[in-house]
């Protein structure tokens, strides 16, 4: 007879559905809202322990597992529009089937077999939580990895945006190349590098990495810091991007523009619901604290 903690269940899906929504909101360059986050995750929690109860089948169907996948996804990320909520789902579903996915080809890998439990339509490994977590932190940063690492659907062409860029307190607004082939990441975090003109800024703190990059010209590397915002008008929408870093150009790059910016940082930014602002000139030399 199979002995279930209904406080372990809801605790253990607690934080597996947490880490599932922080790399969900990772993936799409999302805001940080720990208490969307939080809440998601607990409402997962909760339907897990009712599946665990001898309630109606229907509770455990596939609609409505989906349905609570699709719930956790909207009190996380709601409030973006109808694109936003379904890039949004299909990001959170691919990251579990491949979480997922990955430690159950860990389990076999290790194991025999002999502790999977097919009950309806739940599947129970039957392992202490210390081995599931371990099987968990190996295969949840690949996977993530793996999807923040996928090409994105972009125009076919390089385009300029205009962009506003805040880097530790300092706001510029200038204009930006979205480039097709720009595929710069910061190699610890592999999140995405915008490269700026070093003249736009009039003070910085110290660079706190150094981004390697190769061009037909040579290779080398530029310094880095952390950015906190970036927001891009493009197709009458404004979109917002969080994780990224910001490379230093000592050199002018172009007449045209100020900024370079992966295109990956565009396909993955979801809009953000702005009110329809005056346009502004663009600033090429000033910052404003």
């Amino acid at each position: 007879m199979r002995v279930v903690y209904l406080d372990t269940v809801f605790l253990f899906n607690f934080a597996v559905n947490r880490l599932l929504l922080e790399g969900t909101r990772r993936i799409l360059r999302a805001p940080p809202a720990p208490r969307r986050l939080t809440s998601g995750a607990a409402v997962g929690a909760l339907y897990a322990v009712l599946c665990t109860l001898p309630l109606p089948p229907l509770l455990r169907s596939a609609p409505l597992r989906l349905l609570s996948g699709a719930l956790m996804v909207g009190l996380a990320f709601g409030g973006q529009g109808r694109g936003a909520a379904l890039r949004g789902c299909l990001t959170f579903f691919t990251l579990s089937a491949a979480t997922g996915g990955g430690v159950l080809g860990l389990y076999y890998l290790i194991g025999n077999g002999s502790d999977f439990v097919l009950t309806g339509p739940i599947a129970w490994l039957n392992l202490s939580p210390a081995a599931f977590l371990l099987f968990f932190a190996l295969a949840y940063p690949i996977a993530a990895r793996l999807l923040r690492t996928l090409p994105a659907e972009t125009a076919a062409a390089s385009q300029l945006l205009s962009v506003t860029l805040t880097v530790a307190g300092h706001t510029v607004r200038c204009q930006a190349l979205a480039d097709t082939g720009c595929h710069l990441r910061e190699p610890l975090s592999g999140l995405p590098v915008v490269i700026a003109e070093q003249r736009l800024f009039d003070t910085l703190p110290p660079p706190s990495t150094a981004v390697p990059f190769a061009t037909l010209s040579g290779e080398g590397t530029l310094p880095a810091l952390r950015g906190s915002l970036l927001q891009m008008e493009s197709g009458g929408e404004t979109r917002c991007c969080h994780d990224f870093y910001v490379a230093l150009s000592p050199t002018p790059l172009s007449d045209d523009f100020s900024l370079i910016l992966p295109h990956t940082l565009l396909a993955f930014a979801p809009p953000i619901q702005t009110e329809k602002a005056a346009p502004h000139s663009r600033h090429k030399g000033g910052s404003t604290p």
